[in-house]
């Protein structure tokens, strides 16, 4: 049951993540309700994120461009030393560590996602998510089950791109976002 559970949370994670992003607050909670601790639910979210945006960006290729200017490979390799080097700050953090952190970490993704969704912006192409990473502390089965959710869900997504109210999206990406960040902080004291 609790995979089934997960498979579906992935399924709208890789959903959202096409649509507006913020799939990782969903399946980071989800992860942690299997068991895992928070650390290693980044991780594995991580991991079974990557796949899913990969077929995300496959399924909604024509709507890809480059930000800022910059032609979409160099973003591409920005993207993937930014999530490398990210990952070898989160290996060289010890768990329980992490674990306090993960609520401000949380917080400040929602306000940077709230900021980029709804603060000023200039006109320009969308911005492009960092890359995953593997380690040791990935759980392989939830990883596959939240990985197939999230490609299904991210090709779903993909589709739907040019159908959906993105400013709602957005909003309820937000509010979820909140109430992640209050739950974790109520679980951290």
């Amino acid at each position: 049951m609790t995979l089934l559970i997960l498979f579906l949370a992935s399924l709208w994670a890789g959903t959202q993540n096409a649509l507006a992003g913020g799939g990782s607050f969903i399946t980071l909670p989800t992860l942690m309700l299997t068991g895992m601790d928070a650390r290693a639910a980044n991780i594995t979210s991580t991991v079974a994120l990557f796949p899913a945006q990969v077929a995300t960006g496959w399924t909604g290729r024509k709507h890809v461009q480059g930000a800022a200017g910059l032609p979409f490979r160099i973003v591409a390799i920005i993207s993937l030393v930014g999530g490398a080097l990210g990952a070898i700050l989160l290996l060289v953090t010890p768990p329980s560590f992490f674990a306090h952190l993960v609520p401000w970490l949380v917080l400040f993704a929602t306000a940077v996602f709230a900021w980029g969704s709804f603060g000023p912006r200039s006109e320009g192409p969308p911005r492009l998510s960092r890359f995953g990473v593997t380690s040791p502390e990935v759980r392989w089965i939830q990883a596959g089950v939240s990985g197939a959710g999230a490609i299904l869900g991210g090709v779903a997504g993909g589709l739907m791109l040019q159908k959906v109210n993105e400013k709602m999206l957005r909003f309820a990406v937000v509010l979820i976002g909140i109430a992640l960040t209050i739950g974790l902080f109520v679980r951290a004291h």
